[in-house]
């Protein structure tokens, strides 16, 4: 009788059972008629395919949909008596129900599987002979267990009809918006299993997800039994008659409006910086109190031909001599930009943005003006800002998003600018020494530069600096001092092509003014080696550190280590962050305490914690080391 409720059950789920047919057919056929099967070794088809994120995120939404109507529908449509008349418990329909579900979505997953084995059958050579079973049968497993939750939780919300989509919008939505504060909120989701985690050449059982994914698939297939099996049916009926009026569709619409609204805002809300005032934790026996006094000022502002400035009364000491040089500040990177004066700066000495000397945004700088002696003159950061306000307006910034695209550029030719005419000679060494360390490392890389995301990612935003103004330096030097500025004019222009990928845009940019963006490059390495003779013995001093990971209950402790001694004024720096997939934008600095780093368990999403180490005297950007990782568990 079980095999004839399993042909049932493949009968309700004919369009599912066809939708996987239908994607082996498509897959077989591309395999026969477009691709060549001896070419697709086994690494090919997993990194693009088989572990693409993309993949996982279709076959659980086709889970969700089929457990839409693998129970509910039995209830609404009345069969339930004729499947109770069978010699089969309602426990055993529904394990018959889930087990068949499970089965008909690994339809496609499993020819998908074959199919990349029989490409590297005929593909492999010497140098990889392995079948590489073990990883292919984690893939199939963790795909079965992700389907499993994310049917159980489809099976829960079912219940709710309409409403269920809306608990469901409620849940992915809040998940993405609480996920900033807490990554740890990530292990909830069923594609973090599809992420593989290698020891080896094998994929590590994830243990750390499915001590958080289990207990979510046994509550809900508990969830979901009892709900089948009738239990609080009166309650699903008067659920069912209330969302059927008229108010309760209207309060839906009003509620899911709502929860976007609200959860939008808890998204996008600035998250660092913001921990609760006297937080300790016991265990390691350390606090990150601490306190802030505000004294009591009042704002001024100063108008010179150029400039209106603004700052507090505390500051006037400090602002006179800027004040004083800031019309000649202006007209030398006017002269070198051959532009004209046009609207006068109103300049905030007040403060800039976290980590920053200053900033500026079309017409506008901001800049600090600290208590104590600053690391950079401020004379210098309002010539470094008053050149990003030349080349947004050559740029149209106001009128075209393109210039934010070469934005390591606008920070070099800004660094360009403030070095050549606003600091002395000695004060480039140090960022010279970075350029030359890179370089010796091997890790000086001018696709940075272009796809600034692992600029960001590598070296973090500090490095465009000393890159850029090398990269301007070596344009200027091959194409003469208004070459930076013909690029941005041409990336201000309406008639760029639009949609161009990085690459492409900034070989339009320099083909459009007959430049060679090649040699520039070749120039740029050559400007680079000369660097590297020039401080090989400051390198070749210049310790690397490495760390030790010791995993608490609440709490992770990094142990650096060097394999020399740091020149004076430098220290260690660290970075963590919460998964390998994370924007920059999520990562932080780790907690120093004596001489360990210590970051809360709950900011590791997924089974494997992310950090990186780095050596800066404090002024400059920081020197990183690649990105290291080590199991959670």
């Amino acid at each position: 009788m079980t095999l004839a409720l399993v042909r049932k059950e493949l009968r309700d789920q004919r369009p599912f059972v066809a939708f996987g047919i239908f994607l082996c057919v498509v897959d077989l056929v591309e395999l026969v008629f477009f691709v060549l099967p001896d070419q697709r070794p086994l690494w090919l088809v997993w990194t693009r395919e088989l572990t693409n994120g993309g993949y996982g995120a279709i076959m659980l939404l086709v889970a969700l949909g089929m457990a839409w109507g693998l129970l509910v529908r039995e209830h609404d449509e009345r069969t339930l008596e004729f499947l109770d008349g069978l010699p089969v418990s309602r426990p055993a329909q529904f394990l018959t129900k889930i087990g068949t579900a499970v089965a008909v979505l690994m339809i496609y997953p499993v020819f998908f599987v074959g199919v990349a084995l029989v490409e590297h059958l005929l593909s492999r050579n010497s140098l990889d002979r392995s079948l590489h079973l073990q990883p292919l049968a984690m893939q199939l497993t963790m795909l079965a267990i992700a389907f499993a939750v994310a049917l159980s939780v489809g099976l829960v919300l079912s219940f709710l009809r309409r409403l269920g989509w809306l608990v469901l919008a409620a849940l992915v939505v809040g998940h993405y918006a609480l996920e900033a504060r807490s990554p740890w909120i990530r292990n909830f989701s069923p594609l973090q299993l599809l992420i593989p985690e290698y020891r080896g050449m094998h994929w590590k059982w994830p243990t750390q997800l499915l001590r958080v994914q289990l207990p979510v698939l046994a509550v809900c297939l508990v969830t979901a039994g009892l709900l089948y099996n009738g239990r609080f049916e009166d309650w699903l009926r008067w659920v069912a008659r209330a969302l059927s009026t008229r108010m309760a569709k209207i309060g839906m619409v009003v509620m899911a409006i709502g929860l976007f609204m609200v959860f939008g805002l808890v998204a996008g809300k600035e998250i660092a910086g913001k921990q609760r005032s006297g937080e300790t934790d016991e265990e390691e026996g350390w606090s990150t109190k601490q306190s802030v006094t505000f004294p009591a000022t009042k704002p001024i502002s100063s108008e010179t031909r150029h400039y209106v400035f603004s700052y507090l009364s505390s500051a006037s000491a400090r602002a006179a001599p800027l004040l004083d040089r800031a019309d000649r500040v202006f007209e030398t990177v006017q002269m070198f930009f051959h532009a004209p004066p046009g609207d006068r700066i109103s300049a905030d000495l007040t403060g800039s943005t976290t980590n920053t000397a200053g900033t500026a945004f079309w017409n506008t700088v901001r800049m600090k003006l600290d208590d104590e002696a600053s690391v950079k003159d401020p004379v210098a950061v309002l010539g470094h800002e008053t050149t990003h306000v030349f080349i947004q307006r050559i740029a149209r910034m106001n009128e075209s998003k393109v210039p934010m695209l070469i934005w390591p550029l606008d920070e070099g030719l800004a660094t360009y600018v403030e070095y050549r005419f606003f600091q002395p000679a000695s004060a480039l060494e140090q960022e010279d020494r970075l350029i030359a360390a890179l370089r010796t490392r091997r890790e000086l890389e001018v696709d940075e530069l272009i796809f600034s995301d692992r600029l960001l990612r590598n070296r973090g935003r500090e490095m465009a600096y000393p890159m850029g103004r090398l990269f301007i330096d070596a344009l200027i030097r091959r194409y003469g001092e208004d070459a930076p500025a013909r690029i941005f004019t041409e990336a201000g222009k309406r008639d760029l092509p639009a949609n161009l990928a990085h690459a492409d845009l900034w070989n339009e940019l320099f083909q459009a003014n007959g430049y060679d963006l090649a040699l520039v490059v070749d120039d740029f390495y050559a400007a680079a080696d000369r660097l590297v003779r020039t401080h090989r013995a400051w390198i070749e001093r210049l310790p690397r550190p490495r760390g030790a990971v010791e995993v608490r209950s609440k709490w992770i402790w990094l142990t650096p280590s060097l394999d020399g001694t740091l020149p004076p004024g430098w220290s260690l720096v660290c970075r963590i962050r919460p998964s390998v997939d994370s924007t920059h934008d999520r990562y932080k600095e780790a907690h120093r305490y004596n001489d360990k780093f210590a970051w809360p368990s709950s900011s590791v999403s997924g089974q494997r914690i992310w950090y990186q180490l780095g050596v800066s005297d404090g002024s400059g950007p920081v020197l990183y080391e690649p990105w290291a990782s080590a199991p959670l568990d």
